[in-house]
């Protein structure tokens, strides 16, 4: 439960977190926890987009700046496949 004893619902999404920075990625996993989320995490764009390859994300997560693919670059990525594959589009913020 969130502090301040506030009542929620769990939101059961299942979530990929795309960010390099080790304590970002602490920092997020513990909240999409707490919201009831079911996270993979991907370390660099790259991963991300072999992530996606697995359907069933709700949501992505994405860091803009890693190595090896940035963020944009894995986006284009991922629409370009989803596109293609006529799949419907994860939202990725």
């Amino acid at each position: 439960m969130p502090s301040g004893g506030a009542d929620f619902e769990p939101l059961f999404l299942r979530v990929l977190l795309v960010e390099d920075h080790a304590v970002n990625r602490e920092v997020a996993l513990g909240m999409l926890e707490n919201l009831g989320c079911s996270t993979v995490v991907a370390e660099n764009g790259w991963l991300a987009v072999e992530a996606l390859n697995d359907p069933g994300f709700d949501l992505v997560l994405m860091d803009c700046q890693m190595p090896v693919m940035d963020g944009y670059a894995a986006t284009q990525h991922i629409r370009a496949r989803e596109l293609k594959q006529r799949l419907p589009r994860t939202p990725i913020v």
